[in-house]
């Protein structure tokens, strides 16, 4: 039989063949055997991941905490503890997997007429491994690179704010840009940035080579551009309203039947009290 490299499954397969070498009433002894161990085997694994599962639920609001950021809670105990459950319940499933792997590979080794499907289904699970594991250390320059982007990229971002703030509040005066002028410059130079980084990255995102994954690109590109025709003209409105410095906050204004006093000024949005 065609070796597929490892011990474990190896052992399993010769161990059927050697089985398989003797009379029928061996044969039906040795899958009876095997069959009880396997089922065993799965009540042990369900008891100890059930028992786990209790023990784990135990410690919301002891071990198992909320987690915060900057004051706020982004994830409550109840959340945090159904990622834990959940992430335990899927190498249960795992686990489950691979015993009944096991035991077919064991199985399918005994009968002459099922001993290739074993060696086959052997063969599938370590191509799949491999490939899974190529591809993951194949990936990993662009992975690299992608951090260092958005390292890069939010450093910039934090750079201009400190720039134009400086420029908002009077630290820094410069002819010909008004300091009303900076918040909204940066805003945009944001978007700009992060737009190209998008650009940039787009390349080397996993699977995005692939036919699937730029039709999906496409579409939603579509969609965004039939969808926002009214935000880009409210934007451009708002950047013309700005630029041409049309008003500016403490003034007072008359907008269509509103009059009152610009109390503040963005993008899409110009508030006043009346």
């Amino acid at each position: 039989m065609e070796s597929n490299g490892s011990d474990l499954f190896g052992w399993l397969e010769s161990a059927g063949e050697r089985v398989a070498e003797g009379s029928p009433l061996w044969l039906l002894g040795a899958w009876i055997a095997f069959t009880a161990i396997a089922a065993v085997a799965f009540w042990v694994v369900a008891f100890g991941f059930r028992r786990f599962h209790n023990y784990v639920a135990s410690l919301q609001g002891t071990r198992i905490r909320a987690i915060k950021a900057r004051g706020q809670d982004l994830l409550s105990e109840q959340e945090v503890t159904l990622i834990v459950l959940g992430l335990l319940r899927f190498v249960r499933y795992a686990a489950n997997a691979l015993l009944f792997y096991i035991y077919l590979t064991f199985v399918f080794g005994l009968f002459p007429a099922t001993r290739s499907l074993a060696a086959s289904l052997f063969g599938y699970f370590v191509h799949a491994a491999q490939e899974i594991g190529l591809s993951m250390i194949d990936y990993l320059p662009s992975l690299v690179f992608l951090i260092v982007l958005a390292w890069v990229t939010r450093a910039l971002i934090r750079l201009m704010k400190m720039g134009f703030d400086r420029i908002a509040f009077g630290r820094v005066r410069l002819s010909n840009f008004p300091a009303e002028f900076a918040q909204p410059t940066f805003r945009l130079a944001r978007t700009l940035v992060i737009v190209f980084a998008i650009i940039v990255a787009y390349p080397y995102l996993p699977g995005s080579g692939s036919p699937a994954f730029q039709a999906v690109s496409i579409f939603m590109g579509l969609l965004v551009s039939l969808g926002s025709s009214g935000a880009i003209a409210n934007i451009v409105s708002g950047l013309s309203l700005t630029y041409m410095r049309a008003f500016k906050l403490g003034d007072r204004v008359r907008i269509a039947d509103a009059e009152g006093d610009v109390i503040d000024r963005t993008t899409f949005v110009t508030k006043i009290r009346t």
